[in-house]
């Protein structure tokens, strides 16, 4: 029993990390970032997903507004963005499927950062 237990364990992880990218599509904006005196240096203000792999977004960095666009790619435990104007950037990042919120991990000068983002709903 026990084994059967762990053999569907498993295969609901792999379910679940199977199309990591996909489970991001759609609009997600900043719902609070910790510590809170870190959204002044940058956040994604909204950002929107592809099943293309395509991404754009809205951040402000250091108080100015700015838009991005490029590819992106999600593995279940990192977040890769790769603008078409800028450096290449890499995040923690876990996704939970039971609140459609997006928890994002970096440093900023040996601080860490955590961002959670939360998916808009569609319109009806």
């Amino acid at each position: 029993m026990r084994r059967i237990a762990v053999a569907c364990l498993s295969l609901g992880l792999l379910v679940s990390l199977s199309g990591c990218s996909n489970a991001l599509v759609g609009t997600w904006h900043t719902e609070s970032v910790d510590p809170p005196e870190s959204a002044k240096v940058f956040q994604l203000v909204k950002v929107t997903f592809n099943e293309d792999g395509t991404y754009t977004a809205a951040a402000t960095q250091e108080g100015k507004s700015r838009q991005s666009s490029g590819n992106f790619s999600f593995d279940g435990f990192k977040l890769k963005l790769e603008p078409k104007d800028g450096a290449v950037r890499t995040y923690g990042a876990t996704y939970n499927s039971f609140t459609d919120k997006l928890e994002m991990t970096t440093k900023h000068e040996g601080e860490k950062i955590r961002a959670v983002l939360a998916k808009e709903k569609p319109e009806a």
